[in-house]
């Protein structure tokens, strides 16, 4: 059963979008930031409590935050970074390219219609009566035999 989705819907609720001076952020991508700034506080927070300076801690986590960022902003022609990894594996690793008629002689249609043309009209053959040579020492030797 396939269900139709008109193409100015896209997500409902979380297609809301929030504008925060020049950016323009949907609700999507604010959970995705939101879950990205609670995991690098958590671990900043872990690493400070076992003694770690607030720098040296804050260096250590600017990665998993940097990470969260491109996931939430990655546009690639209209496409968000889910749907865009999904259509890399689909064109680079399920589908097969097809290949037709590889390894197959190619049919020469001159050749197709000399063959039609053959077809259609049977040769008509003539033959030529051959005076008949009997030879005399051949007979000699049937006679012979018949004895």
């Amino acid at each position: 059963m396939r269900v139709f989705v008109p193409r100015h819907i896209e997500g409902g609720m979380f297609n809301m979008n929030l504008s925060l001076g020049p950016l323009n952020i949907s609700m999507i991508q604010l959970f995705i930031l939101a879950i990205g700034v609670a995991i690098s506080l958590s671990l900043w927070n872990g690493l400070t409590n076992a003694g770690l300076d607030n720098t040296v801690a804050a260096i250590l986590v600017a990665p998993i935050v940097i990470i969260f960022i491109f996931v939430a902003f990655f546009k690639m022609s209209e496409l968000t970074l889910l749907p865009f990894i999904a259509k890399l594996l689909r064109t680079y690793f399920f589908d097969a390219t097809k290949k037709y008629y590889v390894n197959c002689k190619k049919v020469d249609p001159i050749e197709v219609m000399k063959k039609k043309i053959k077809q259609g009209k049977p040769e008509q053959k003539i033959q030529e009566k051959k005076p008949m040579q009997i030879d005399q020492e051949k007979m000699r030797k049937l006679d012979s035999l018949l004895e």
